[in-house]
């Protein structure tokens, strides 16, 4: 995985302008997800998914 330092013309297209972010782009719909992601469950819920 590579970090939005190493790919600059990525996190512009994408409109990057918080870190630290989380971006699902599959399956639809897209979400992202900006800050503290130390609460597993809770990423994965905001997130649409389940274990």
């Amino acid at each position: 995985m590579d970090s939005v330092y190493q790919q600059r013309e990525l996190a512009e297209i994408e409109q990057i302008i918080a870190l630290p972010l989380l971006v699902k782009l599959s399956p639809l719909p897209n979400k992202r997800m900006i800050g503290d992601m130390s609460d597993t469950e809770k990423v994965l819920k905001g997130l649409g998914i389940s274990r």
